[in-house]
């Protein structure tokens, strides 16, 4: 069976079946039910021959509308397309109602899957086409490439999935199904009033941690984060304020504190006597293999950020396991690809590409924000949902929004002069608030919001739940 065909590039002759994008169209105008099993498989941008591609739009909105569509009422639709006319008109639409007409063999779902497995290799071929030609260019900006041949290639191969539609009946079935089903999620483990507080964290969240400096964000992600890669969850830390080996002081200093408390100025000033030392590598024989690691260089910008968290999937992957949580300190400082942009400009597009990124990812990510500075104005220091920076799109945006507030912080940082009663009332202030780390739970789309405590010991950058002499 052939159909006429204008003159297209040898690629496109190449990837392209003409004939079963032209029996596809006969078999729609032929038999309209057939809509019912391809329109969710493919669209019109997925034929190789625009004048088909048109046609099918077309008929996919006429029997959309409810209306009978064939030859005879499509040709008059098509009309002022010259293409179409050079192709037969209302002859080829003809020739092809009748071919389905006498090919009872015709398989429309394997049309559709073939058109579509070669639309994408078209695409796929027109983004490396793209990529290639820029960077032939005489001092071309290589990472700017990189990034835009990762989107070019990800939009190529996105897939078209069908429309799924579910019912009262199986919104029941579905509940009563996980009645006995096992909880999945990521918890800490040690830190169980947050644990509580936000419940298992799920693929796709977007959790936004914002503090002010000095209240102990990235010393609650570490713990968070050793937490749960003891526990076997794969986990990515984007370091993007600190460099790895700063960090890797920190990581020690948390991993240790629950069996031989090393005070951090010790790893910092590197005096360690010969029980820290020893204390050091059994922690690493006990903690070295967990799923966890950091990425500090070449991950300022989105497209890096996705390029590390596929990549790490992968190696996950290869070892029987699977990445779960990625760890961004902290968000402002993570950039948009391509073209500078305001701050509010920028934030809200790290923003809503974060969220994308964890349900394409498949990821919970935790994204650590710097807060205004009109926290610090106020003379109650609690945070809100206004003070987080380009905050109409990070709250939409988010899952969940937590906030840190260390009393202590700002005590210790405005002592009255000594021997007076302010003094005094100032000294049992601190002693109350001592060790003490409120967790504001702000937004949470998917549970109720409310507050809790946790031991943030900030001599050792280490987080916990509130020890069991009354610390709230």
């Amino acid at each position: 069976m052939s159909f006429p065909i204008r003159e297209r590039t040898p690629a496109d002759l190449i990837l392209s079946n003409v004939v079963a994008e032209g029996c596809t169209i006969g078999l729609l105008l032929w038999d309209n039910s057939t809509a019912d099993l391809i329109a969710d498989k493919i669209d019109d941008r997925d034929f190789a021959e625009p004048v088909y591609g048109r046609a099918y739009s077309l008929i996919l909105r006429e029997i959309g509308a409810g209306r009978r569509i064939n030859a005879t009422l499509l040709a008059p639709m098509m009309q002022d397309d010259d293409a179409f006319r050079e192709m037969g008109g209302l002859n080829l639409l003809n020739s092809l109602q009748q071919a389905a007409m006498i090919d009872t063999t015709g398989a429309p779902l394997g049309y559709a899957a073939q058109i579509r497995h070669l639309a994408i290799q078209r695409r796929v071929t027109m983004a490396l086409r793209a990529v290639i030609e820029k960077a032939s260019v005489m001092g071309a900006d290589l990472p700017a490439i990189v990034s835009e041949a990762d989107a070019l290639l990800t939009g190529a191969v996105d897939n078209t999935d069908p429309t799924f539609f579910i019912g009262a009946e199986d919104c029941f079935d579905e509940v009563i199904a996980g009645f006995n089903r096992e909880q999945h999620g990521i918890r800490s483990g040690v830190i169980g009033t947050l644990d509580t507080l936000l419940g298992r964290l799920q693929p796709g969240w977007l959790v936004i941690v914002g503090a002010r400096p000095g209240m102990g964000k990235t010393a609650l992600a570490l713990s968070y984060m050793r937490g749960a890669a003891m526990q076997g969850h794969g986990v990515l830390f984007a370091s993007l304020e600190m460099a790895w080996e700063t960090l890797s002081l920190r990581f020690v200093a948390d991993a240790c504190y629950d069996d031989h408390r090393i005070p951090f100025a010790a790893f910092t000033n590197y005096r360690l006597n010969r029980d820290q030392q020893t204390a050091i590598v059994r922690a690493k024989r006990d903690l070295g293999s967990m799923p966890f690691k950091v990425v500090d260089k070449n991950c300022h910008t989105l497209g890096q950020l996705r390029r590390a968290i596929r990549r790490r999937k992968r190696e996950l992957r290869a070892a029987g396991q699977s990445l779960e949580l990625v760890i961004v300190d902290y968000l402002q400082l993570l950039q948009p690809d391509g073209k500078p942009k305001s701050e509010y400009e920028a934030v809200s597009e790290v923003s809503r590409e974060l969220k994308i990124m964890a349900g394409d990812e498949g990821v919970t990510i935790i994204a650590l924000s710097q807060l205004s500075r009109r926290v610090e104005q106020r003379q109650d220091k609690r945070p809100n949902l206004d003070d987080l920076r380009a905050s109409g799109q990070i709250e939409q945006d988010a899952d969940i929004v937590l906030f840190l507030l260390s009393q202590e912080y700002y005590l210790v940082n405005g002592e009255p002069e000594p021997g007076t009663a302010e003094h005094l009332d100032w000294e049992a202030k601190l002693e109350r608030n001592r060790h003490v780390l409120e967790l504001i739970c702000a937004k949470h789309r998917h549970s109720s919001i409310g507050s809790a405590f946790a031991h943030y010991d900030r001599s050792h950058q280490a987080v916990r739940s509130p020890r069991s002499n009354g610390e709230r």
